[in-house]
């Protein structure tokens, strides 16, 4: 039954109604088919009505989810612009209160905290040291240097003051001997201090372990030489080279980092980013979300978030696009930022709590790194971070009350 030609249909390629079925191996698609344009195909009503229903429901909802994601595209753009160019109007919020007598007393007695910390962190660790099997002097005990370190750095001293250091602080610490200002230096780069210093790190987020679930991450320069300033140099590329950086994931509600990864200055935040998270993902049971600058943006990355729970809040760039392309959690993540700018917004704007956390390590290091072997430079970063993490662990165990077994051996 031959109905097609009363009435008039879209033709494809062939001169014949997009409704008829096309010949083998020849799709829609093709420019130049290679068979008579001819071609006549002869359906029944039933099945003429089947093709033609289904067809139009394809075409009308293709048109129609191109015109929402068109729409969407330029409302993305345009938001990303006006954020950008800080023409957007924010929603005022609270100012957090302070209780300044628990900050008062954790400042007061930081020395005693740091220092009983630092005794029972380090007695807890159980790693294989290294031993001396043959002739020679015998090894240097790594637990006694791990502690002269972290005092090392808590004191800003160099080796020779560090060697006094560990004489006044023999008893406190229970160190089995004291050490020259050599070994101490020798120190940063042996393999089983990295071990222990690597497990204090991790101690210092399991008192906040069922805590805290809101996370974020930020890169930053650590300076080589008195004359740097990295918040002068940080949009200068070429200057980089003469940086290390260090990439952290922070944790917002307690100023603790949970992941550290060190690299070169000239390193790109966005696949730091990966390492640091899955220390985080370790250490942590429910995240719930993580938040990110534009410096990392990335499908990967909104991905990765995605996979371990959380929901990630990258700043977007100009230029970017709600093409998914295999990450779901992209496409998310954008479309409510258009939904609900204000809301996003305020819960990505809890990045600023890793911008704290930077002030206030940089405030108490002011010295650059003093190391000049990579390894060595890589410890010493570590170490300072450690001790900003028990700092800023001893303020979060006066002011919100956080236990910390550690702390049960301080005189207080």
């Amino acid at each position: 039954m031959q109905i097609i030609s009363k009435t008039r249909f879209p033709k494809n390629s062939f001169e014949q109604s997009t409704f008829a079925p096309l010949p083998k191996a020849v799709t829609f698609l093709s420019k130049k088919p290679a068979m008579p344009r001819t071609f006549i195909s002869v359906f029944s009503c039933r099945r003429t009505f089947v093709i033609r229903v289904y067809t139009k429901y394809i075409l009308i909802n293709l048109l129609g989810l191109n015109r929402v994601m068109k729409k969407s595209q330029r409302l993305l753009n345009d938001l990303i612009e006006s954020i950008r160019s800080k023409e957007f109007n924010y929603e005022a919020k609270s100012e957090k209160e302070i209780d300044w007598s628990a900050y008062n007393l954790s400042k007061i007695h930081e020395t005693e905290f740091f220092l009983t910390f630092v005794k029972e962190a380090v007695d807890g660790v159980q790693v294989k040291l290294s031993k001396n099997e043959g002739p020679g002097r015998p090894v240097s005990d790594a637990c006694d240097l791990a502690k002269i370190l972290l005092v090392k750095e808590y004191f800003h001293a160099a080796e020779r003051q560090a060697e006094g250091l560990a004489f006044l602080c023999k008893e406190r610490l229970a160190l089995k001997n004291l050490y020259s200002a050599s070994t101490i230096g020798r120190a940063y780069s042996r393999t089983d201090v990295q071990e222990i210093l690597g497990k204090v790190f991790e101690m210092t987020s399991e008192p906040i372990k069922d805590k805290e679930t809101s996370f974020s991450g930020d890169g930053t320069g650590l300076t080589l030489s008195t004359k740097q300033n990295y918040a002068n140099d940080r949009d200068d590329i070429p200057k980089h080279a003469g940086y290390d950086k260090a990439m952290i994931m922070i944790s917002n509600n307690f100023h603790i980092a949970t992941g550290f990864v060190h690299a070169d200055g000239t390193s790109n935040d966005c696949p730091l980013f990966e390492s640091a998270f899955e220390q985080t993902v370790v250490k942590f049971p429910h995240i719930n979300d993580v938040e990110l600058d534009a410096g990392f943006v990335s499908r990967e990355n909104c991905q990765l978030i995605a996979s371990a729970g959380g929901i990630p809040y990258i700043f977007p760039k100009r230029g970017i696009t709600l093409n998914q392309k295999g990450a779901p959690a992209w496409k998310k993540m954008l479309l409510t930022l258009i939904d609900d700018p204000q809301t996003w917004l305020r819960s990505y704007h809890a990045r600023s709590q890793s911008e704290c956390y930077f002030s206030s390590h940089k405030r108490r290091f002011t010295r650059p790194l003093l190391r000049r072997k990579k390894v060595r430079k890589g410890t010493e970063a570590f170490c300072r971070f450690i001790v900003t993490n028990i700092t800023m662990l001893i303020t979060a165990h006066f002011e919100r009350r956080v236990d910390v077994k550690q702390f049960d051996q301080a005189y207080l």
